[in-house]
C-alpha cells in the first residue's frame, strides 16, 4: 500500500479531529503538506510507525464501516482515537498541527512552515488574522469587529 492511500482518510479524521469541514481545510492549502509531515515524522520517536499504522487502521474501521451515522462516528473517535494514550498521542499531535503549524504539544512543539503558521485554523476559530501576514487592510482598524454588540 502507498503512503497516499491514506490521504483520503487523513482528512476525514482531521475534519472530525478538528471541527473544520474537508473543504475547509483542503482550502488551507496544508492537506498534502501535513499528511506527509505526519507520515514522516512517525517513527522518528512517539508516536511510532506502528501507532500510525494502526492509527489509520482504526479510522478505516470506523468510516469505512456500516454505520455512517455521524453520532455513532463521533463516539468512536472520542472512544478509540482521541484519547492522549492512544497511537502515541497522534490525535491531539494532528489538531496542534492544524490549529497552531507545529508539530508537538505545549512549549516543546516546532513550527513547520511559515505558511502553515500562516494557514493555522486558531485564526480562523478566533475569528482575527496571523500577525505579520493576511492583514485586513489600510484603516481596518476602524471597522469594529464582527462579533461586537452595540
Amino acid at each position: 500500500m502507498e503512503e497516499k492511500d491514506n490521504l483520503p482518510l487523513f482528512s476525514k479524521i482531521s475534519a472530525s479531529l478538528t471541527g473544520f469541514s474537508e473543504m475547509e481545510l483542503w482550502g488551507t492549502g496544508m492537506m498534502e503538506t501535513y499528511y506527509n509531515y505526519v507520515m514522516g515524522k512517525c517513527g522518528e520517536s512517539s508516536p511510532t510507525k506502528l501507532d500510525l499504522e494502526y492509527f489509520f487502521e482504526k479510522a478505516k474501521e470506523i468510516y469505512l464501516g456500516d454505520n455512517n451515522d455521524e453520532n455513532w462516528i463521533d463516539t468512536q473517535i472520542q472512544t478509540w482515537i482521541f484519547p492522549p494514550t492512544s497511537y502515541g498521542g497522534l490525535a491531539q499531535l494532528i489538531i496542534t498541527l492544524w490549529y497552531t503549524g507545529n508539530w508537538g504539544l505545549g512549549f516543546n512543539g516546532s513550527p513547520i512552515s511559515a505558511q502553515a503558521y500562516v494557514q493555522g485554523l486558531i485564526w480562523n476559530a478566533g475569528e482575527t488574522h496571523p500577525s505579520g501576514a493576511k492583514q485586513p487592510g489600510f484603516g481596518s482598524w476602524n471597522i469594529p469587529p464582527i462579533n461586537i454588540k452595540k
